[in-house]
């Protein structure tokens, strides 16, 4: 059997687009299984509150593990010390991970 011209645009075509495919379905399976985890989820409620009272400081991004990290107004000046610290010290005082963890799977 000799190729023809239609069959041979469409197996470039699926040459070409079948790498592609597969990039974007892994891609999706990706940014499915990127699933809050409790940490994340406990510490971003706490980063809220302090957010809200903060005018300068906000929750920027938390790490799996919980792990935070805040960003400043341009005219906000770093330290170790700053008062967004001391209110998420607080909060995880006021309100600790296993007391949170247990009112939220109730």
């Amino acid at each position: 059997m000799v190729p023809t011209a239609r069959s041979l645009t469409a197996t470039r075509v699926t040459r070409a687009l079948g790498p592609a495919i597969l990039g974007v379905l892994a891609m999706l399976a990706g940014c499915a299984s990127m699933k809050e985890t409790p940490q994340q989820a406990y510490v971003w409620e706490m980063g809220r509150i302090c957010d809200s009272r903060s005018n300068t400081w906000y929750m920027d991004k938390v790490e799996a593990d919980g792990s935070y990290t805040i960003r400043g107004a341009t005219n906000s000046v770093g330290g170790p010390n700053l008062p967004y610290f001391q209110c998420m010290n607080e909060q995880f005082k006021a309100h600790p991970f296993i007391d949170w963890a247990n009112a939220r799977n109730k």
